[in-house]
Order: structure tokens, then sequence, then C-alpha cells
């Protein structure tokens, strides 16, 4: 369910694929690259580095969707893939949702008009 100032991404979990630890990684990876990061699930535990609570494998990517956004998400989320950190990554803005099953060309391109349409229809106020 995507929180309503952001887009919920999430990590399917399976074999091999801890969503928690999985989310974790792409959260802190985003962070670096400047992504504003946020969850529904509050504060991070006392004592934690990250700052940067992970429920469930799903973090929310909050703020404005720059196209520097647009283009850290999609170098972040394939490299996961290519790396096998995830089997399936799930992004969600509202009633819209983008399923990542791989890192092909095809891919990065869908996911790139999927953000840019993210960024671009979303009135203001929502």
């Amino acid at each position: 369910m995507a929180d309503q100032g952001g887009i919920t991404l999430s990590v399917a979990g399976g074999p091999g694929v801890d969503a928690p630890r999985a989310a974790t990684s792409l959260s802190r990876e985003l962070v670096r690259e400047g992504v504003p990061v946020t969850t529904g699930g509050g504060p991070a535990p006392e004592g934690s580095k990250s700052g940067i609570a992970i429920t469930a494998g799903s973090l929310v990517i909050s703020g404005a969707v720059s196209a520097q956004v647009i283009r850290s998400i999609t170098q972040i989320v394939l490299a996961a893939m290519r790396r096998g950190l995830a089997g399936q990554i799930k992004l969600e803005d509202g009633d819209r949702k983008f399923e990542v099953e791989n890192a092909s060309r095809e891919t990065e391109r869908a996911l790139v008009a999927w953000l840019t349409e993210s960024r671009s229809d979303r009135p203001n106020g929502e």
C-alpha cells in the first residue's frame, strides 16, 4: 500500500531472499544517493545505525521525484536485481504499480517511464 506522500518500494521474499535485509540495503543505497526515504513504521529502534525502520521489506521514497532521483532509483533497483538481492521489487504510487523481476534494458526503460509518470501526473497536494 503506498504512503500518501511517496512511492512504496517492497522487496518480495522468497528462497534465498531476506526481504527486510534487502530493503534495508536498498534504503541505505538510496539515502547515500540523496533519495529521500522514510517508512510507515516509525523511527528505527534506539541504538540502530540507519535511523530508518524497515518493516516487512518495505520502504517509502518520499518527497519530490526529480530527474536525479529517478536515475538513482533506477540504477539502485536494477543493480539489486543483478546482484540477486531480491527476486522481485514492487513499486506502488497510489493505484499505480510496477514490478521489477529482471535487470533488462526493457525493464530499465519501463521503470524510468513509470517513475517519470509518477512525478509529472501527481496533482498538487497528493
